[in-house]
């Protein structure tokens, strides 16, 4: 059985400076904040989905993400001193401003398995 292993870790080679670096999946965002003038921002911990998707329930959460990600572009790149807490922030804003009404079972006229 062939099994595929990700490292807990992601490695970059600088061919100027001819260095390794490792870098811990976990935490190498949390090691301060973004320059100003960053081209991308870093990947969201799984915990941000976790309360992306509780400040907007019942939005897809990697749409808004996607949606976020544009915004924050669109705005000049902003610092960022906690993007996983902007991220959050910004689900949490979209929800108050257009919550997603979902139906319940009994709000039904028929069976979807009918239909």
């Amino acid at each position: 059985m062939s099994e595929t292993i990700k490292p807990d870790y992601r490695v970059a080679f600088d061919e100027e400076s001819d260095q390794v670096t490792f870098h811990n999946r976990e935490s190498w965002w949390k090691n301060g904040p973004l320059p100003a003038d960053a081209e991308v921002l870093p990947p969201l911990p799984t915990e941000a989905y976790e309360e992306g998707r509780t400040a907007a329930p019942g939005y897809d959460i990697h749409a808004l993400e996607t949606e976020w990600r544009e915004w924050w572009a669109s705005s000049g790149r902003p610092k960022l001193g906690n993007p996983s807490a902007a991220f959050v922030g910004f689900c949490r804003s979209r929800h108050e401003r257009a919550p997603i009404q979902r139906m319940g079972h009994s709000d039904w006229d028929e069976d979807p398995a009918a239909a």
